[in-house]
Parts: C-alpha cells; structure tokens; sequence
C-alpha cells in the first residue's frame, strides 16, 4: 500500500502532469525550430554560390525562424533582385524552393546580358523575411482566409522590407536593385515602398508585382520610382487577379492593379520570347517563376520567368508585353500544360 500511495501521490500528481505536458510543447517547438534550420540548410545547398544575408532567430521557439538567401553576391553585383513570397509560404515550406527558382532566375538574368553584351554580374535574393498569412485553400480555415483580406501582416512585412532593401543598397550603392512581389508578397511590397518614399528614401530601381491581389494605391508615382519602371503580370487562369483583385476597392486596397493607369503589364502567357526560345504559359497562381519542361526535355523558365529575368536584368526592350487578344480568342499561343520543375509555394 505504501508503494502505492507513494506512486500515485508522487508521478501522477497535477504539477508533474503539468511539467510533463510542458515539456512536451518544448519538444514540438524545438523540432519545429530543427524544421525551420534545416531548411536554411537545406536551401543554402540549393545553388552553388549562395549567400546567408539575414537569420532572424527569435527568442519563443513557436515563431518562425526569417531569412534570406542570396544565389551571387549581392554587395558586388551589378543586377540585385529580391522576392518576396505570398500567402502560405513559410521558411521551412517555402524557402529551398524560392531558391531554387532564384538559381534559375540567375541564370535567365544572365543570359539575357550575356545576349546583350552587357557584365553578367547578378545575385538573385529570396527573401523570406516576414510571416505572410497562411493559405486558407491549404488550412480550410475562415479565419486564415480572413486575414488574407487584411494588411496587417503586409504592413509589418513592409516595415522589414524597407529596412532590408535600404540594407542591400548601403552595401550595394551602384547596383540595379528590382524588387519582385507575388501574391500578398505584392501588397507587402508595395507598402514597403510607399514607407520608403515617405522617407524619402529610394533605393530600388524597378518593381514587379505578379498575381497581386491588390496593392493600396491609386496610381505607381506613389511608389517613388521613375515613371516607367513598375509593372504588373497577371495569368488567364489565375483565380486571385481574375476573382480578388477587382474587389480591391471594396475593402481599401486601392484600385485593381490590372486596371490602374501607368503600370506597364507584361505578358504570363505561352509564346516565343524575341530571342526564338518557346516559353510556356502560366496555368496556376504559383507558377509564374517555376520552370517547365521544353521538348527536348530541358529545363525552362515560362515567358512570365523570362519577364522578370529582362526587368531584374535592367533590360525592359527584351520584355514581352500581353497579347493584344485574350487567349480563347488565339492571344498568346497558350499550349497544352507540360510537366513542371515544381519550386517552393
């Protein structure tokens, strides 16, 4: 009976329960942290010159490690982009495969200078710095599609954003920097450079925002960039600019980016870029910067790849705009969907 009692007033009583269930939530946590630098790891492997430039580590191992990688050097570089991703992307979901397409993105970037006689010195930079909110098609939750209609999460992305690309510039004075905003990504860039211009603070050169949602503005002079240099990509099949950005106005997000006046749009669908090279269309919201399969078999980024490759290159007479007719009416050439090289969201 002793043994009993000692047992049950010992083990099971509601502290050591309590320190046990504790302990537990540190063991999650702790492999969720493991998780999240493993991926750092992980994508830094993914090219073979890559460059850590931010690790963000915070205290509470329940929230999310930040960073971003770099494929070139960034202080050196003459042609610096920077990606920021969307909804649903996170350090240990998301960031190998950003830089996987970042790698690729290089190499385009650099072809294309190399075509035009031009130093291929690039570094194409993933930057997974900030929580975006996560995707309500993966998590079947309203509240996580509610905050996909809300800024809060864009507005504190921006604010580290800005500080970042100030970052790149102090390093970098002389480079071409492009900032490349996807998704929700987009409406975090544009708010970062709406910041910058109240600062008046302006280090990047070109903007484009692809599968945006919205980006709270009325026109791109808010953006403080020379007139000429922000630009717009949308796909025929893309549910968030063909369903979500025209209800922009309707919860303040400004007017749809595909309709507001003194953006430059460029072309997501399947066709020849001016160098001869077939370039696939854009099927599905994530695919504007993953590569696709060609005929023989090769490894190619799609014509919205090739778009952003000529922008982050400092080279928009290579660019391709939109097809003069939608595509059920013959615009673009769409072809058939072939097997994709998958990146990260």
């Amino acid at each position: 009976m002793r043994a009993a009692r000692d047992y049950h007033n010992g083990i099971l009583d509601g502290d050591a329960v309590g320190r046990l269930a504790a302990l537990t939530d540190e063991l999650s946590a702790a492999r969720g942290r493991l998780g999240e630098l493993d991926a750092v790891d992980e994508a830094l492997s993914r090219a073979p010159e890559t460059y850590l430039t931010q690790l963000q580590i915070p205290e509470d191992p329940n929230q999310q490690v930040l960073a971003a990688v770099a494929v070139g050097n960034p202080d050196t570089a003459a042609n610096v982009s920077v990606t920021v991703p969307g909804v649903g992307s996170t350090t240990r979901g998301a960031l190998p495969g950003m830089v996987t397409e970042a790698r690729d993105l290089r190499s385009e970037v650099i072809r294309q200078l190399n075509a035009a006689g031009k130093p291929a010195s690039v570094a194409t930079i993933a930057w997974m710095g900030y929580h975006p909110p996560p995707n309500p098609l993966d998590t079947g939750s309203a509240g996580d599609l509610w905050q996909t209609m809300t800024d809060g999460q864009a507005h504190a992305g921006a604010a580290d954003l800005s500080r970042y690309l100030q970052q790149v510039r102090a390093n970098n004075p002389s480079g071409h920097l492009t900032v490349l905003g996807h998704s929700y990504g987009s409406l975090t860039a544009s708010l970062a450079l709406q910041d910058l211009d109240a600062q008046s603070a302006h280090p990047v050169n070109d903007v484009v925002f692809y599968g945006s949602p919205g980006l709270e503005l009325y026109s791109p002079a808010q953006l403080g960039l020379d007139h000429g240099h922000a630009y717009v990509m949308q796909a025929p099949h893309d549910l968030i600019t063909n369903l979500v950005a025209p209800l922009a106005p309707l919860h303040g997000w400004g007017l749809d980016p595909y309709l507001t006046p003194g953006f430059t749009e460029l072309s997501s669908q399947a066709g020849f870029d001016p160098g001869g090279i077939w370039r696939d269309g854009v099927y599905a919201h994530g695919d504007y910067p993953r590569s696709f399969l060609d005929a023989a078999g090769q490894p190619q980024l799609r014509m919205s790849g090739y778009n952003l490759a000529a922008i982050a290159a400092g080279l928009p007479d290579n660019t391709v705009g939109p097809p003069l007719l939608p595509p059920i009416l013959g615009g673009g050439m769409p072809a058939a969907p072939g097997p994709a090289l998958r990146g990260g969201r």
